[in-house]
């Protein structure tokens, strides 16, 4: 009984050390990805400013023509921007957060135009994604 309480509890041991050996590992793997540089990161969120403008004032005049043509290559961008990482000028600020938020809300956004969406649900979409890309601009500048 002893000799099965022992070699139970090693294996627990094990089991548990095991466990937060992979734990740690992937938590490092994650907060060592390389940061983007500056200029790679201001480059790719101008891409995305750019997109966002070239079908955000179109929208605000009724026109969805030009998001529901590029919608996909704004999904795309928002994807990569977010691969990017926050680089070290902007670490702390919380642009982590919301970058994901950015890519989440523009690929939501991307879904709904595919699946034939209403003129205005995708106008409310894309009017609350708009907010969320002026917050990423907004920390980016301070």
């Amino acid at each position: 009984m002893k000799r099965t309480f022992l070699l139970l509890s090693s294996l627990l041991v094990f089991f548990a050390v095991g466990c937060q050996q992979q734990a740690s590992s992937e938590a490092e793997a994650e907060t060592t990805a390389e940061p983007a540089t500056l200029e790679s990161w201001d480059a790719v969120k101008e891409e995305y400013h750019h997109l966002m403008a070239f079908t955000f004032h179109p929208a605000e005049d009724g026109d969805l023509e030009p998001i529901k043509k590029d919608h996909a290559v704004m999904a795309e961008k928002a994807k990569e921007f977010a691969a990017l990482g926050i680089p070290t000028e902007h670490s702390g600020k919380g642009l982590d957060v919301m970058v994901k938020k950015l890519q989440t809300e523009t690929e939501a956004l991307s879904a709904l135009i595919s699946k034939g969406a209403s003129d205005e649900d995708i106008k409310t979409a894309l009017f609350a994604l708009h907010d969320v890309y002026h917050g990423v601009e907004e920390k980016s500048m301070h």
